[in-house]
């Protein structure tokens, strides 16, 4: 068989343009010129006096922000520890990226609020652990806000570890925040009485692809019993930022897990009493709501003065325990009634047979509330009745049936991160993901949920982002999605020149689930495409667990910045390549089968056989 390998995660015109670039970064505070790749650095050995190059990174994100150019740059961070505040209040015109060379390796820690983004616009931040430095430390961990009168807008906080605030919430949105998101992070062990993320009097705002769970005794911390939400959605400062109530907000495609707290819930809309919707139009759709811990709930989902909310094909599955397995619904204050809220297309399994009320608070206190086409499992035994509404008596197209979900709850690998891998073996944060989701959202191929939503409320994508057709499941997951969508199919791989049976559709599919490989597009894998040397750099790095590496080579045509620049420098530090000459690499290049086995070779340890 001839070896035919795939190309990289970038797209070919993506690789085409980066390879072309040249990748040297301009002096500091100047705007790049004709084909210059705009790029700076930060180290934990640098300096706010440096120039910002590769060569003579700066030191902190804080002056980052106010030097690089408005230019749609990118600044890089070397693995290290950043200490003390760091605060964005810069308005940037193009989107500014700032991003760990290599993910979770640049770690920011503080005693008070670690990173605050005041008022700021157009700021992406990737890939970095932020948390507290220690049990006397207070404030949030990051905080987007409004600043000098302005609300910040249009920022991404993605594919970062976020944990351990020790007095408040490890996320808070603020004051009027707008466009904003929230994806692929991790996020576990917030303050006593506080939250993972406080959504609060804010707008479009999406939060999506994220883990929640909490372990306080892995952090060395005791486990209390007045943790709350791990989200919630408010406005607890009436006008006082010209903002009433926060509104349109999607919450979808998240896994939350091993809750420790108090009686409170998974996911709250609405909390402090206010005269007015605090919650107004909220997506809650395609989250897995996994009930592995002992601690009590009040119940997965809540209201208390939210209207125009839908509840849709969410997975909630476990043991829980809870005072209402479904959801409850409340007035506080000086709340108004809720209203409309729809609940459709969820699994609400308990597989413990422990469920002894669905639904939990007085029926006057919300109006417009539907239950539509959800699968109820109690372990075999009676679906019980529930205070606002009853399973039984108020879902016209109820599904009493077995989802055949995993139980095994006890074998689960908490997501901790251990500095290089995550307890699991895994790399990535999305690599988790699609971990917990294949493992306990995965319905069985004869389950009662297949082809039965409602489509009227059934979102067009599944949990892992794949089509779900014309004919949805119930729950977060779509056993069979429309081919050449998504990340990590349930079988075969979603490319479409892929064909299950081929000798490589297993070893494809293994690449796309680890992160390995995304294919030439989101529906090729291509798999009679060369591949190049750069490329196969990137897939031998991303195999052996992505390690860090000083993205510095002796090869004149690899820049820093490239995608490949940390996998041919972890090559070039443990020998396995020693590029086409002394000073450079041709990431261009086609890679030879007897340059792939050499390599291989290499990182096995060139084994004497």
């Amino acid at each position: 068989m001839s070896l035919k390998r795939s190309k990289s995660v970038m797209t070919a015109l993506i690789c085409a343009l980066v390879a072309a670039a040249t990748l040297l970064a301009p002096a500091a505070g100047a705007a790049p010129g004709p084909g210059v790749l705009c790029e700076y650095w930060v180290g934990p050995a640098g300096s706010d006096g440096h120039a910002g190059t590769a060569a003579s990174p700066w030191l902190t994100l804080e002056h980052a922000a106010e030097q690089v150019p408005d230019a749609g740059c990118t600044v890089w961070f070397e693995p290290g520890l950043y200490r003390g505040p760091q605060q964005i209040t810069r308005r940037f015109q193009t989107i500014t990226t700032f991003r760990a060379a290599t993910p979770y390796q640049s770690v920011f820690e503080h005693s008070g609020t670690v990173i605050d983004v005041d008022g700021a616009r157009n700021i992406v931040l990737d890939g970095f652990e932020i948390s507290h430095a220690g049990p006397s430390s207070s404030g949030y961990v990051v905080i987007i806000d409004q600043g000098n009168g302005q609300w910040a807008e249009n920022i991404v906080v993605r594919n970062s570890i976020i944990h351990d605030s020790f007095e408040n919430d490890l996320l808070k949105i603020h004051n009027g925040v707008r466009n904003a998101v929230v994806e692929g992070n991790l996020f576990f062990n917030q303050g006593t009485s506080e939250q993972h993320m406080d959504v609060n009097s804010v707008t479009d705002i999406v939060i999506q692809d994220n883990i929640f769970f909490n372990d306080f005794a892995a952090s060395g911390r005791p486990v209390g019993d007045k943790a709350k939400h791990f989200i919630i959605v408010k406005d607890s400062n009436e006008s006082d930022d010209g903002q009433i109530g926060a509104e349109r907000i999607t919450i979808r495609r998240n896994v939350f897990l091993n809750w420790q707290g108090g009686r409170e819930t998974m996911v709250k809309l609405g909390n402090d009493g206010k005269p007015y919707f605090e919650a107004n139009t909220i997506d809650v759709l395609n989250n897995l709501l996994i009930g592995n811990s002992t601690d009590r709930v009040d119940a997965s989902f809540g209201v208390a003065g939210a209207r125009r909310v839908t509840f849709a094909n969410n997975t909630v599955v476990g043991d829980l325990p809870s005072g209402s397995f479904g959801f409850e619904a409340e007035v506080k204050v000086s709340n108004p009634i809720n209203e409309d809220i729809d609940l459709a297309n969820n699994i609400w399994s308990d597989p413990t047979g422990t469920m002894d009320e669905f639904s939990n608070g007085s029926p006057d206190e919300v109006v417009g509330l539907s239950l539509t086409r959800n699968l109820y499992w109690n372990g075999g035994f009676i679906v019980p009745d529930g205070d606002l509404v009853s399973p039984l008596l108020h879902d016209p197209s109820p599904v009493l049936a077995d989802p055949q979900l995993e139980t095994d709850h006890e074998a689960i690998v908490l997501p901790h991160w251990l500095g290089t891998r995550f307890a699991s073996g895994r790399v990535s944060i999305r690599g988790e993901f699609i971990r917990l989701v294949e493992g306990y959202a995965r319905i069985g191929d004869s389950s009662g949920a297949i082809d039965r939503a409602d489509r009227a409320f059934a979102p067009r994508d599944d949990i892992l982002g794949r089509d779900r057709g014309p004919s949805p499941d119930l729950g977060a997951y779509e056993l069979d999605p429309v081919a050449g969508t998504g990340l990590c199919p349930s079988t075969g791989t979603n490319f479409f020149d892929v064909a299950p049976g081929r000798y490589y559709s297993a070893a494809v599919r293994w690449m796309l689930c680890e992160g390995i490989t995304t294919g030439t597009s989101p529906i090729t894998f291509s798999p009679e495409a060369p591949v190049t040397r750069a490329q196969n750099a990137t897939f031998l790095w991303r195999a052996g667990g992505r390690p860090s590496a000083w993205p510095i080579t002796p090869f004149s045509d690899v820049s820093p910045g490239a995608y490949y620049a940390n996998a041919v420098a972890w090559m070039v530090q443990t020998g396995i390549t020693t590029g086409t000459s002394t000073t450079t690499f041709s990431p261009d290049d086609p890679a030879t089968r007897a340059q792939i086995a050499t390599f291989l070779w290499r990182q096995a340890g060139q084994p004497v056989i």
